[in-house]
């Protein structure tokens, strides 16, 4: 009887996750028509297109929000190209360094941090369309034709990596896969990673709940213990595919004429050639 239950279990499990795919995928297929015609958020298309090769030929420095950015003067980006994400607001807020490039794309950290991020000064944010409701459309932020279910994750192809954001973008199951695709839109050629350390762990007290964490304490995984402390929700880590991930967006860089570097002090990504943070000031 148990293992009946369990494979019953199991059935409705994998039913709803097939159900959920061609949902999304049903809503995307539309909103990518849409986009494409320029009648789907015509002003963001255009805004985005702005930001085609800005910074052609530029190095940009992409800040992971690992515990190892808090051994590392990040005060030294403050005259460089940076695009930091989700909740590093606490981070420049305590060091006094201003923000330049944004972006969010887990619906958690979006909604958690949304008071926070609709003050942010910068250069550019850069959230997925189907996160604006939270924002109220805010004309300062930048939304994209985010692809969440484009692809299963067992498919030979996945991920898809683009450099035209203008049209569209492809989710990577970690904020920094979407941050490499804007930076290689912008037009940088050189990427360093810093604090993408891809160690988590999940504490006792936690409630879990499908793929969803709730904390109910301090969060030991991040620069801060604030950054998802208590009562924040994030979705189960998921470091091998991450790795995986950046490794795959890595490869697509390289095809583009970009070069990536890893600048984080340790952490578990050593597949990409490392360099000494404070060696390229």
């Amino acid at each position: 009887m148990l293992w009946f239950k369990l494979n019953e279990e199991l059935g409705r499990f994998f039913l709803y996750r097939s159900i959920r795919f061609v949902l999304r995928k049903i809503k995307e297929i539309l909103r990518n028509l849409f986009w494409q015609k320029k009648l789907y958020r015509k002003r963001n298309y255009i805004e985005l297109k702005k930001f085609q090769n800005r910074h052609d030929g530029e190095r940009v420095f992409i800040v992971g929000n690992g515990p190892s950015i808090n051994n590392q003067d990040l005060i030294l980006l403050k005259n460089e190209r940076f695009i930091a994400c989700n909740a590093f607001f606490l981070k420049s807020q305590e060091i006094n360094l201003p923000l330049d490039y944004y972006c969010v794309e887990d619906i958690h950290p979006a909604w958690d941090n949304r008071n926070e991020i609709l003050k942010i000064e910068c250069n550019g944010i850069f959230i997925p369309s189907d996160l604006s409701w939270m924002y109220k459309n805010d004309k300062k932020i930048n939304f994209l034709n985010f692809q969440r279910s484009y692809l299963r994750q067992s498919h030979n192809d996945f991920p898809l990596f683009s450099n035209k954001v203008h049209k569209k973008v492809f989710w990577g199951g970690t904020v920094t896969y979407l941050s490499m695709q804007l930076a290689a839109h912008m037009g940088f050629k050189e990427i360093y990673l810093i604090g993408v350390d891809l160690s988590y762990s999940i504490p006792e007290d936690a409630t879990i709940k499908g793929n969803v964490i709730t904390t109910k304490g301090a969060d030991p995984n991040h620069f801060d213990s604030r950054y998802f402390g208590y009562g924040k929700k994030w979705h189960m880590p998921n470091t091998k595919g991450m790795k995986s991930n950046i490794i795959s967006a890595c490869m697509e860089c390289k095809k583009l004429g970009i070069e990536v570097f890893n600048a984080t002090q340790g952490g578990n990504l050593n597949e990409i050639p490392r360099v000494k943070f404070e060696d390229l000031f």
